[in-house]
């Protein structure tokens, strides 16, 4: 029992090492991988982990928010994602309290790299740039505030 325990471990730092995971994910990937695996025993060990520090579902969600938001999603795709990693609601709203960014300036951001001002003016655009921060992931005043900016250039 040891050496499978050892083997689990090692298969989990090997996950860890590639990228950082969630608690849940790593879990998913360990039974995907070994189909008979006693769960206690899977628990038990990334438990070891959480406690040595080399997993920890804090670090993954700053991760994940700070690397979405990067790339120009907004608030509602960035908890949604978190929520489908498995991580706690607590956690997921501790974090995007901590990001401090000013999602409004980042949906006309995003505005302003797909649509010109000018292009804006026409309606049908304006339903697709606002269809577009929709999915995205920004919500409807983040949304509206955009496209109806004042500080296009």
């Amino acid at each position: 029992m040891t050496e499978q325990r050892s083997q689990l471990r090692l298969m989990a730092m090997n996950y860890l090492a590639r990228r950082e995971q969630a608690y849940r994910e790593l879990a998913e990937k360990i039974k995907g991988r070994v189909p008979d695996l006693d769960s206690e025993l899977l628990h038990s060990v990334l438990g070891e982990l959480v406690e040595d520090g080399l997993q920890d579902d804090k670090r993954y969600a700053e991760m994940l928010a700070n690397s979405r938001s990067g790339r120009g999603y907004g608030p509602v795709r960035i908890h949604m994602e978190m929520s489908q990693k498995g991580l706690p609601e607590s956690l997921i709203q501790q974090v995007m309290d901590e990001l401090e960014l000013d999602w409004f300036a980042l949906a006309r951001q995003q505005c302003e790299k797909k649509y010109s001002a000018a292009d804006l003016e026409d309606w049908k655009t304006r339903g697709k740039a606002g269809q577009f921060l929709q999915r995205r992931g920004f919500t409807s005043e983040q949304v509206r505030a955009a496209i109806n900016g004042d500080e296009w250039e």
